[in-house]
């Protein structure tokens, strides 16, 4: 398939934008089954909730490259909304637990639990629900209707919402430390928690992303470990 311009640069992929589609190719053959899961989560997510996302139309491997085709949301993301300051951090803040909320109110979608890889991690299964497991700024897109969408399923599993919660905080801190203390004071307004169960599991899932993460995250989070 042919690409007209590039929109997102990851780790092991590239997005381009064709039309009204977005393509993520991966850099390497053996993403497919990669690739393939992310298809299965994010169409299960769509089918049997009523969460704003893409639909997804085709997981190929052709000619050494992996392909995922899905549905082209137009608008910004939170990312680029904070860059141009067209929202306060607060605002920004307030929309992505917005979303989490409604994420984390389904349960019994995925049947996936949390891969802890050899970290325990107090609780993180007791009573699951579907958590998004990479939420961040650069995946809810704030189409111009106002809905807002999300992308990026691949990492999606169900556990408890407090493993959400850690994991989105982290992804917050490796851009901006108020905005993830703003995500953290806003967080248990929304939800109810304690601050001291929130803290509790924060070191549990930062020991995870260490071994997990790779390149500049994990130095990050190996540096925060030392600290």
């Amino acid at each position: 398939m042919d690409y007209d311009r590039i929109i997102a640069i990851n780790n092991d992929s590239a997005v381009y934008r064709h039309g009204d589609k977005s393509i993520k190719v991966f850099i390497q053959e053996s993403h497919f089954s990669c690739a393939l899961e992310e298809g299965y989560k994010t169409q299960k997510v769509k089918e049997l909730t009523s969460l704003n996302i893409p639909q997804v139309y085709s997981v190929s491997l052709k000619d050494g490259k992996v392909e995922f085709v899905a549905e082209y949301i137009e608008g910004e993301t939170l990312a680029q909304k904070l860059k141009s300051e067209t929202l306060s951090e607060r605002d920004i803040v307030l929309k992505l637990i917005s979303i989490q909320k409604q994420v984390n109110s389904y349960f019994k979608i995925l049947n996936s639990k949390f891969n802890l890889n050899g970290e325990n991690i107090e609780d993180c299964n007791l009573n699951p629900v579907l958590c998004h497991g990479a939420l961040n700024l650069e995946n809810v897109v704030e189409h111009p209707s106002g809905k807002l969408y999300l992308l990026n399923w691949g990492s999606a599993f169900e556990a408890n919402k407090k493993v959400d919660f850690a994991l989105t905080y982290y992804e917050l801190l490796y851009v901006s430390k108020q905005i993830a203390e703003i995500y953290f004071e806003e967080y248990i307004k929304a939800i109810g928690e304690t601050k001291e169960n929130l803290l509790k599991i924060l070191p549990q899932v930062l020991r995870y992303l260490k071994k997990q993460s790779k390149g500049n995250k994990k130095r990050f989070y190996t540096q925060l470990m030392e600290e």
